[in-house]
Parts: structure tokens; C-alpha cells; sequence
């Protein structure tokens, strides 16, 4: 029994995101972080860019996933 509640919780927590659209979900999450102000050096929501920069100054890329 257990094991199915798990499996429906997963299924349901993987299919917000489906449900709301990518733009909606990324929106709530940006107001719920307070992430709405890219400041200093960040690079946000642009992976090749921040390769790019990583590349260009030498530096390690930290990426984080919300």
C-alpha cells in the first residue's frame, strides 16, 4: 500500500509542471524564491552561456536546480 501512495505522489509531483506549463510553473517559482532580479555576474535560465563564461574566465560552473 505504501509503496503505491509513494508512486502516486511522484507521478503527481512530476506532472504540476506538465499541467501548469513550463512559463507558469517557472513564474510561481520565481515569485515564491523572490528571484525576480538578476544581479552581479549570474547567468540565469541559459546553460550555453554560462558554459561559455565558465570557459571564457576560467572559472567553475554551479549550476542549481529549482
Amino acid at each position: 500500500m505504501s509503496k503505491a501512495i509513494i508512486r502516486v505522489s511522484l507521478l503527481s509531483v512530476l506532472w504540476i509542471p506538465l499541467a501548469f506549463g513550463q512559463g507558469e510553473s517557472e513564474k510561481l517559482l520565481k515569485e515564491a524564491l523572490g528571484d525576480d532580479q538578476v544581479s552581479g555576474d549570474w547567468v540565469y535560465e541559459d546553460i550555453e552561456a554560462g558554459y561559455a563564461k565558465a570557459r571564457k574566465t576560467g572559472k567553475p560552473l554551479l549550476v542549481s536546480f529549482r
